[in-house]
């Protein structure tokens, strides 16, 4: 919702800030619309993947361990899993 509400005009973010303000039964679809609208879970996707990546990149700096497997298997777990 932050990656929508900082791409939104200044309407949008009135409305936006509405819904979230005045919750009903259709407030998960209108969000979901918004989600797809501004193309959020495809940006929050990539940023989960760059994090991942950055995690690996570091914990290639210390010795092999069974804690550092794990570590790096859940990275991938993380951006690997369907929502």
């Amino acid at each position: 919702l932050i990656h929508c509400y900082q791409r939104a005009s200044r309407e949008e973010k009135q409305r936006l800030a509405g819904l979230l303000e005045a919750p009903d039964e259709t407030t998960r679809g209108q969000l979901q619309l918004w989600l797809e609208r501004f193309e959020a879970l495809e940006y929050a996707r990539q940023t989960a993947c760059r994090f991942a990546d950055d995690a690996r990149f570091q914990l290639n700096k210390i010795p092999a361990s069974p804690a550092k497997d794990i570590l790096v298997e859940l990275t991938e777990f993380v951006v690997a899993r369907s929502l």
